[in-house]
């Protein structure tokens, strides 16, 4: 069987672990996973999905948070800053 993900790339093969973690992406909105996992938590999830190394989540988490001018929020329930905005 094949599997398209996007209309675009076949998936249906189990062992492309690379093709399938290049089109691995976040969109939270209101669906978030846990309401108690924090932006920090939620972000470190995704890297380990999309295979860093676990010895360089934590940095890569922090390194997002300057890029995007968030730090402060990362250790906050995203649905704690929906709501004070």
């Amino acid at each position: 069987m094949t599997v398209l993900a996007a209309g675009l790339q076949d998936v249906s093969d189990p062992r492309d672990v690379v093709g399938v973690r290049s089109m691995l992406g976040v969109c939270p909105q209101s669906n978030i996973m846990s309401p108690q996992l924090t932006c920090a938590d939620h972000l470190q999830l995704f890297a380990c999905l999309k295979g860093v190394e676990s010895s360089e989540v934590k940095a890569a988490v922090r390194a997002l948070g300057l890029l995007l001018s968030v730090k402060s929020s990362l250790f906050i329930c995203p649905i704690a800053i929906a709501y004070s905005m």
